[in-house]
């Protein structure tokens, strides 16, 4: 993408108010989510107790001051022990059920100490919302970059070499877009014993590079016999000179597109397995919908991260068609009448 179609797709962007407050919601998800820790911990975020000082203690030291919380050093630095602490927003740990770690099996609503209620073990609400949206969004990002990268490969070699290379990658996408993709991800989920968030995320992103590549295979098919790409050949431009140089920085505006929706689906399958049980072993949002079946006049437990949900998965696929407008703005013209109205 050259220079002034560049800036020529940032001022289309800035144009569109509704796709420039999507990003900005999506933004404030990102900041969310790295900040996580910061927001929401059953440890402070800074501390000086008894002669040593901690920062971050939940992630950089979390063995130091087992078995304290954040109400146990309270209790010690407001007595004889000297020292200070800078308390989260939420005092308490995503996966925390109470101090001490007792368990409270009555699900509470929310009220000064946990403001949006807690779960069915005593786990407070919006430390796992918060939490939630570090998973929900490292899902998005890793898995649809691990298939935008099989997917780039598979599909650019198909379109450019052709032959016998464009017929298996061809082949290895129908065989791909036969299986139904999310029961093909619950079979896989089903056979591996440990369910991790990085086992999740290669799950996702291995099973969904199909549509990439056949995405990429007919923008490659498109470009290569263009003018430009033509004028390298006959320079004496190598095959990998062409693809890398001319061909795929040419082909990489749909794929954005592709992969932006991409994040949104990747969100909810990840949401969809938590909810099945076949999530990872870390706080979701799909897990707080789970425990909003077994406990149904919990509305706390459905609405909130519902609501995540639903705004997060919106925003971006806003960003998504705000994107695709920006890199194509007469893509409306070239569907079919019905679908364009």
């Amino acid at each position: 993408m050259n220079e002034s179609r560049r800036v020529s797709v940032i001022r289309r962007l800035l144009r569109q108010r509704l796709t420039m407050a999507a990003t900005g919601v999506v933004a404030l998800l990102m900041v969310t989510a790295l900040g996580a820790d910061c927001m929401a911990s059953d440890l402070p975020v800074l501390l000086s107790y008894q002669g040593k000082l901690y920062v971050l203690p939940n992630i950089s030291r979390p063995g130091a001051l087992r078995p304290h919380d954040n109400h146990t050093l309270r209790r010690d630095l407001a007595g004889a022990s000297k020292g200070w602490a800078v308390y989260p927003l939420i005092p308490y740990g995503p996966n925390q059920t109470q101090p001490g770690g007792a368990l409270d099996l009555n699900v509470r609503p929310g009220t000064g100490e946990h403001l949006l209620g807690t779960d069915d073990v005593g786990r407070d609400v919006a430390a796992q919302l918060l939490h939630g949206a570090r998973v929900a969004l490292l899902v998005g990002f890793v898995a649809v970059l691990i298939y935008m990268v099989i997917g780039l490969f598979l599909g650019s070699l198909a379109g450019y070499l052709r032959g016998t290379v464009d017929h298996l990658v061809s082949w290895g996408v129908a065989v791909m877009l036969t299986f139904p993709t999310f029961l093909l991800i619950l079979v896989i989920q089903g056979l591996v014993a440990s369910q991790s968030l990085w086992g999740v995320m290669l799950v996702i992103g291995l099973t969904g590079w199909a549509g990439v590549a056949r995405l990429v295979r007919g923008e490659v098919l498109r470009i290569r016999g263009l003018p430009f790409v033509e004028a390298a050949r006959g320079l004496g431009a190598s095959h990998t000179r062409i693809l890398l140089r001319h061909v795929l920085p040419s082909a990489l505006g749909p794929v954005a597109v592709a992969a932006t929706f991409g994040m949104a689906s990747a969100i909810l399958v990840e949401t969809a397995l938590s909810f099945l049980g076949f999530g990872p072993d870390a706080p979701s949002w799909g897990r707080l919908l789970a425990a909003a079946q077994v406990n149904r006049p919990s509305w706390w437990l459905t609405v909130f991260p519902g609501l995540a949900i639903f705004v997060t998965v919106l925003s971006v696929n806003f960003v998504a068609e705000g994107l695709q407008d920006a890199l194509d703005p007469h893509h409306k013209a070239r569907l079919p009448r019905d679908w364009a109205d």
